[in-house]
């Protein structure tokens, strides 16, 4: 079964990572900001996830040229439907390998993103980072 048909419902990756973004800053240009996109890009994505009701757009009420995006109760069941499918993931990880095996697993990635380079840009799109 795919991570798709766990949650039940049809969104990508990609989709689920623009929409937990968005959701969290209220903005698309911060947004296109942190994602390391431009603002037709976020703009396209958005308008998308809006048409498939995952988000809306509102009026903001401090910038009158300015439009807010919230998420719709679709849009919040989806990202709680995805934390409860990482969190089963994790458990039959666990559950197959042992619970020290994935933690050293865990360590080891940490260490190989560290040793790349590659921890701002994690921190920087503000990717949890397993403890």
């Amino acid at each position: 079964m795919d991570w798709a048909d766990r949650i039940g419902r049809r969104i990508k990756l990609h989709d689920l990572h623009v929409l937990m973004t968005v959701a969290e800053l209220g903005s698309m240009g911060k947004a296109a900001e942190r994602l390391n996109v431009t603002q037709p890009s976020i703009s396209k994505s958005v308008a998308d996830l809006e048409r498939r009701g995952y988000v809306e757009r509102r009026a903001d009420p401090d910038d009158a040229r300015a439009r807010r995006v919230a998420l719709t109760e679709r849009g919040r069941a989806v990202i709680e439907a995805g934390r409860r499918h990482r969190a089963a993931l994790e458990s039959e990880l666990a559950e197959r390998l042992g619970p020290q095996r994935v933690d050293a697993a865990r360590r080891l990635l940490l260490d190989a993103v560290a040793a790349l380079g590659g921890e701002p840009a994690v921190r920087g799109r503000r990717v949890r980072m397993p403890t």
